[in-house]
């Protein structure tokens, strides 16, 4: 039987933990063997680490939206088994971190870190002061001067 077939025929979770699991040992090493996070899929470009606070905020928010360990600013949200439900979860969870709204079909315009990173900063540069706008852009003059524009990524 192949992976997929068997992934049908396993009961969910909840449903295992209702009608199979008296001991609650055995609930939580279950949900324990749910949570573990998977290996970096072999994504297309070498793994490019997050350069800055937040990049870094949004590679733990991918991570944990996908269940990958170690997600890099330029991997496609889709090609790491992202889709809409996923993308729509992983925006919700930006807004309430960064206190940014993003629209859903940026994940699809711009599906990498790299990409979502300029769009909270340039969201968030609207709702800030002079003094906070200095510390933003001194810390947009760190970044490296090429990103993956739209058009140069595909979804």
């Amino acid at each position: 039987m192949s992976d997929d077939k068997k992934k049908q025929w396993q009961p969910s979770l909840h449903n295992r933990i209702a009608t199979d699991m008296y001991d609650p040992e055995q609930v939580l090493k279950a949900i324990e063997q749910q949570q573990q996070q998977h290996a970096r899929p072999e994504a297309e470009g070498t793994y490019v680490a997050p350069r800055n606070e937040v990049e870094q905020e949004l590679v733990k928010i991918w991570e944990a939206v996908l269940g990958l360990q170690r997600v890099g600013v330029n991997d496609n949200f889709f090609k790491l088994g992202g889709n809409s439900i996923i993308a729509a979860q992983l925006l919700s969870r930006v807004r309430d971190s960064f206190e940014v709204e993003l629209p859903l079909r940026l994940m699809f315009e711009v599906p990498t870190v790299a990409g979502l990173s300029i769009n909270i900063v340039q969201s968030r540069a609207g709702q800030l002061d002079d003094q906070e706008m200095e510390q933003l852009l001194d810390e947009l003059e760190e970044l490296p001067d090429v990103f993956p524009t739209a058009a140069a990524v595909e979804p």
